[in-house]
């Protein structure tokens, strides 16, 4: 039978068409992919190796698996760092503790924790007109030491203590243990603050001759601006001065934390010369002040703070030295005291004295009102009519209180007379809702004694109806027999 002269041509060309589709598919199995059509599927992987290069290098392979270095290991799948990491981590926050290593990072200097912040805060970027610092310098968690280096903060700084105590170990007047402050100008800073911690004093409660912190400057060429701040859930204790206020220092905020035991002062705003641009809206939001020496807030003479409170305690003010909770008074001071311009608003807030003194006191122009608040007199001791004299003595002031309790006031007849104590100065003096724990009130007895303000009552106070409430000569309270003038004045009877 006569072969077709065309069929070895093609058996040929079959066995070479199968070869090479063996070969394809040989190759597609053993890469790392084949595609079919959209979706690509892992058919095969492998394990990744390296020779690591020279012994001792970081990192360097001590096995496939094993990767070793100075600071971090990964053996088997566990990752641990050996020692603090010297550059910056994520987000630009540096431990200054890095400094007190063997072989410290070239940034480092300074020989302790003041020193080292210091460092790490000129390590951290600049932002905006700030040329560095901005950004955070965290402590490892609850960490305990001492400093004699006083911290400079700049305003775009956030120090986190991160449940640390550091101690500063320097008493002398006129010194802070952290500055903070810059002359970054040009434009609203970016914010910064001091968080989650405690910074002592270190001589013992109220004997400390330094201050805690100082914003905005104290010199009197004053070029450094501390605004913006807030201070959230910081324990500053045991100094002359816990929080000192300086020229351009304004809308500072602290949220939480205790501000305590100061010899002289919680927060203090100082008259320093050539003082400007100071004190404007200063707020603290469930904030505790507690058992200062003298008072809980000063403010100078020349010197105007704006004060916000909400949910504040104003606790134990002109205790003993070193003492706390209700001890006795060996100064008489009233836990707030201005003789300068003082703008003051509370509010769900709570004060409490044991003896003596009172709790707002200012001899000069002043602003009050407090308002759903309790001013309280600790542990029933007001016995006698000396110690009900605990709400403002004012001079060309006003006062208002909405929804206070007045408690714990003695029970002698001249009970209400001893509430409020009024300048010579001209004022105002405005109660509404208040409800009084005094035992008895009684009929007739004036509210105030000194000088008559002006001043109204809402008509419970009086127990008139269909009347407002006024003063009548001496401080009794009578009600309006003719409307209110334009003044808001009537005729008293």
């Amino acid at each position: 039978m006569e072969r077709d002269p065309w069929y070895c041509m093609r058996l040929a060309l079959l066995v070479s068409f199968l070869g090479m589709s063996a070969l394809a598919a040989g190759q597609r199995v053993q890469g790392a992919s084949a595609t079919t059509g959209s979706a690509a599927t892992s058919r095969q992987t492998s394990d990744v190796t390296t020779s690591g290069g020279k012994a001792g290098a970081v990192p360097y392979f001590s096995s496939a698996t094993n990767i070793q270095s100075s600071h971090i290991s990964d053996s088997g799948g566990i990752v641990s760092i050996g020692e603090p990491l010297s550059a910056l981590s994520v987000n630009n926050v540096i431990n200054p503790l890095v400094c007190g290593e063997s072989t410290p990072p070239s940034w480092c200097s300074g020989s302790d924790v003041g020193g080292w912040i210091n460092a790490a805060i000129h390590e951290l970027p600049g932002n905006g007109t700030a040329t560095y610092g901005c950004g955070m310098v965290q402590l490892p968690y609850q960490s305990s030491l001492s400093f004699s280096t006083q911290i400079v903060k700049p305003q775009c700084t956030i120090i986190d203590l991160n449940q640390s105590t550091i101690e500063f170990t320097v008493s002398t007047a006129g010194t802070a243990a952290i500055w903070v402050g810059d002359s970054f100008t040009g434009g609203p800073p970016m914010p910064g603050g001091i968080k989650n911690g405690r910074i002592f004093g270190n001589t013992g409660q109220n004997t400390s001759q330094s201050w805690g912190i100082l914003l905005g400057d104290s010199s009197s060429s004053p070029t450094k601006y501390a605004t913006n701040q807030t201070f959230y859930d910081l324990d500053v204790q045991n100094f002359l001065d816990d929080f000192v206020i300086g020229s351009n220092a304004y809308s500072d905020t602290w949220v939480g934390g205790v501000i305590a035991l100061s010899g002289e002062a919680g927060i203090h705003f100082k008259g320093f010369s050539g003082l400007t641009n100071e004190g404007e809206n200063f707020s603290f939001h469930g904030t505790n002040f507690g058992n200062a020496q003298l008072h809980d807030v000063l403010v100078d003479t020349g010197a105007l703070a704006e004060v916000n409170a909400s949910g504040t305690s104003f606790d134990y003010a002109g205790g003993e030295p070193g003492a706390t909770g209700c001890s006795p008074s060996t100064s008489g001071s009233d836990s707030i005291s201005s003789s300068g311009t003082l703008f003051f608003n509370a509010s769900s807030s709570h004060f409490e004295r044991c003896l003596g003194a009172k709790f707002i006191n200012c001899s000069n122009e002043c602003s009050v009102a407090v308002s759903n608040s309790e001013m309280f007199l600790s542990g029933n001791l007001a016995t006698t009519d000396a110690f009900g004299e605990f709400a403002p003595n004012s001079n060309a002031s006003n006062a208002s209180f909405l929804g206070v309790d007045f408690e714990n006031i003695s029970a002698g007849t001249n009970t209400l007379q001893q509430l409020f104590v009024w300048g010579n100065g001209d004022g105002s003096l405005d109660l509404f809702g208040f409800r009084n724990v005094f035992s008895p009130v009684l009929s007739g007895v004036p509210l105030y004694s000194g000088s008559a303000p002006q001043g109204h009552f809402d008509s419970r106070a009086a127990g008139s109806t269909g009347h407002a409430t006024c003063w009548k000569a001496g401080g009794q309270i009578g009600y309006c027999s003719t409307p209110l003038n334009s003044s808001g004045i009537c005729t008293c009877n």
